[in-house]
């Protein structure tokens, strides 16, 4: 990512109070959220949003700049939002009905535990308003908020956006070997990964750690197509499968790259294609634009595609 983009990620963040709590502990590794308050926030309810980071499912943090979009942190200050960010479990030391059991967990928190948390911290001033909460997700982030739109209760989120996801995990994509450079990256060696697995520990749980630690471990599960064999077999990890049987959706704005070198286009298009299929008069909004992978990352809220998609979450979001 362009050294100026993260910078100025970097630079946003002093314009939040930032708390890190810990909202589930397995096998005695903590699993943390960061809460982002505005400064400028004031007393009152507050609309919230939650964003899931990228890297593949199996590296990435909360409040790692290179995976944290600017343009959120703008709309949550224009709002006065108080922004969530979640670490979760990584692959392939968990597995994916782990990390979905994790998400359950969070989601818990969420619900019975946040706004303690954020009274702690504000001597309960600001208050955060879940019943308005708008759910974002970038690459393997997407996974999860679309995960969590599917799983959780009918109504839990006034809208999603999904940002160049991580949606048809039995693709090829993810599940064939051949040549595949994302972002210009060459190709691992085949011995790179079956070293890592080897030398797992029983039992152990990673849930964040900042590229370019294990960028290359994500890349050689892509490469090689070994993400089912960490997945696992259950049907409810595979987003596809699932939605399939889905009864309703929160309006969705979801978006990718023509030019995906990390994850593929047709990702979104599948997505996209099944989701209207079952729910018809479903509320969704696509976008694709000229772009490799991230290529939001210097988006500004006056980006006119970018614009159009706030302005259909914020009509649900909002109101």
């Amino acid at each position: 990512m362009d050294p100026a983009v993260i910078a100025a990620v970097q630079a946003k963040f002093t314009a939040f109070d930032i708390h890190n709590f810990t909202y589930q502990v397995v096998n005695g590794h903590a699993i943390t959220a960061d809460v982002l308050i505005p400064k400028t926030i004031k007393p009152g309810k507050h609309p919230v949003i939650v964003t899931f980071h990228g890297g593949y499912l199996i590296t990435g943090s909360s409040l790692f700049p290179g995976h944290f979009q600017r343009w959120i942190m703008d709309f949550a200050l224009e709002h006065s939002a108080v922004l969530i960010r979640p670490n979760y479990r990584k692959l392939p030391e968990s597995t994916g009905l782990e990390i979905l059991e994790n998400l359950a967990g969070f989601w818990k928190w969420f619900h019975e535990g946040l706004q303690t948390a954020v009274k702690s911290t504000t001597a309960g001033a600001p208050q955060v308003d879940r019943s308005r909460t708008l759910l974002i997700g970038h690459s393997a982030g997407a996974y999860l908020a679309v995960q969590s739109a599917i799983s959780q209760p009918a109504r839990t989120f006034r809208a999603v956006i999904a940002a160049y996801g991580m949606l048809d995990m039995k693709s090829a994509w993810f599940t064939s070997h051949f040549e595949k450079h994302p972002m210009g990256r060459p190709m691992m060696p085949p011995s790179f990964l079956d070293q890592h697995l080897a030398a797992m520990k029983p039992g152990e749980v990673i849930s964040a750690v900042s590229p370019p630690a294990r960028a290359d471990l994500a890349l050689a599960t892509v490469q090689y197509g070994r993400y089912p064999e960490m997945l696992g077999d259950e049907r409810s990890v595979y987003p596809m499968e699932i939605l399939e049987s889905v009864e309703s959706f929160p309006p969705l704005f979801i978006y990718h790259g023509r030019e995906d070198s990390a994850v593929e286009v047709q990702q979104t298009e599948v997505f996209v294609g099944k989701l209207k299929e079952v729910l018809p008069e479903g509320r969704v909004l696509v976008k694709y634009e000229h772009g490799d992978h991230g290529f939001d990352a210097p988006a500004r809220l006056e980006t006119p595609w970018l614009k159009e998609g706030l302005e259909f979450v914020s009509v649900d979001w909002l109101r």
